[in-house]
């Protein structure tokens, strides 16, 4: 897969186009849009970064939507899911070894 960064705005905003999907994937999608907000949270007493996450993709047909849709949204967070679980496990290592 290959990653183009169309928007960047540290530490604000990070916005990408996804393409190179293989199929099955790019029988039903030419390419992803992401796009990543990040905002300050101290709710809790603690300081913390809410990220919302968002994607959207450019289907190869209309007719591919039925399909298309619930895979893509299944897949997605799935890979989402585990994408973020390890961005908080490296960022607690970092942020453990910098209290050392």
């Amino acid at each position: 897969l290959m990653e183009r960064i169309t928007e960047l705005e540290p530490p604000r905003l990070h916005a990408y186009t996804l393409s190179g999907l293989r199929p099955p994937l790019a029988w039903l999608a030419r390419e992803g849009h992401a796009r990543w907000e990040f905002e300050a949270d101290r709710s809790e007493g603690v300081d913390a970064t809410r990220v919302a996450w968002r994607y959207e993709f450019e289907l190869t047909s209309p007719l591919a939507w039925p399909l298309a849709a619930p895979l893509l949204r299944g897949c997605m967070r799935a890979a989402m899911a585990r994408c973020l679980e390890r961005m908080a496990q490296a960022l607690e290592g970092a942020w453990r070894g910098e209290r050392r």
